[in-house]
């Protein structure tokens, strides 16, 4: 992907037994992203709840669910909320807009 700012690895969330884990094994690895924060503003008009963040990110299509577990190259940890594709058209380039959910950082 052009413009990336990051690399993502995917976990995906299985079931083992009576609850249910993030694999061990990752999904997918190495994958270039483009990961930025929603304006403040977007980000109460979404109703996002208090203590979360909210942040999109753009990858070439992928295999990625929503649930998955995300972590970038700086140990950041996601979650995927949402799934925007845009593959097949003759207008745009392919692309995955991923919605992530991460808890909020405080800082002092």
């Amino acid at each position: 992907m052009i413009g990336a700012n990051t690399t993502i690895t995917t976990y995906r969330l299985a079931d083992s037994g009576v609850k249910s884990e993030y694999s061990g094994t990752a999904t997918l690895t190495g994958i270039d992203a483009y990961i930025e924060s929603i304006r403040s503003e977007l980000q109460s008009v979404l109703n996002v709840q208090p203590g979360y963040e909210v942040f999109t990110c753009h990858i070439d299509p992928a295999d990625v669910k929503v649930g998955d577990k995300v972590i970038d190259a700086a140990s950041v940890e996601y979650r995927v909320h949402g799934i925007e594709r845009h593959e097949g058209n003759d207008d745009v380039e392919d692309l995955y807009i991923l919605t992530l959910y991460r808890a909020a950082t405080f800082h002092a």
